[in-house]
């Protein structure tokens, strides 16, 4: 399915490592956000997909369930040592509208407490379609 002029191509392939990788408008999440951001984590490395490392992400993504970090945002990219949050996992808002599906505000974020969010200068959202979104998700066989 094409993506409308607001929206951008969403879709998760399988990494070097094997584990599940955000692709947005075919570019790797991870090295889209440290090409931009300039990520002081490692680059890319040091990040993995939450996507089949934190249980729960895909309903998460999916608006089936409650956000697992602060402030509302869901957890896309945690530490690829030991899958979790350690070093502030990053994440966005997800939320749905209509047709179109946004991750918005997106940063670091704390899984507990009242620190809050440090969201990103330069890639602050991405719009996909709903049903491009859903379907691709639908593929993935993780919880």
């Amino acid at each position: 399915m094409r993506a409308s002029a607001s929206t951008i191509d969403f879709d998760v392939a399988r990494s070097a490592t094997g584990a599940w990788d955000f692709l947005i408008g075919s570019q790797s999440l991870a090295r889209r956000l440290d090409k931009h951001e300039r990520l002081e984590v490692e680059g890319p490395q040091g990040l993995v997909s939450a996507l089949g490392t934190v249980p729960g992400t895909k309903s998460r993504l999916l608006l089936e369930s409650e956000p697992d970090l602060t402030a509302g945002a869901t957890a896309l990219l945690v530490c690829a040592v030991c899958g979790g949050y350690d070093g502030g996992p990053i994440g966005a808002r997800v939320e749905r509208h209509g047709d179109i599906v946004v991750w918005r505000d997106l940063g670091y974020y704390p899984d507990v407490g009242d620190d809050v969010p440090a969201l990103f200068d330069r890639v602050t959202s991405f719009a996909f379609e709903w049903e491009q979104y859903r379907g691709v998700l639908a593929t993935v066989s993780v919880s």
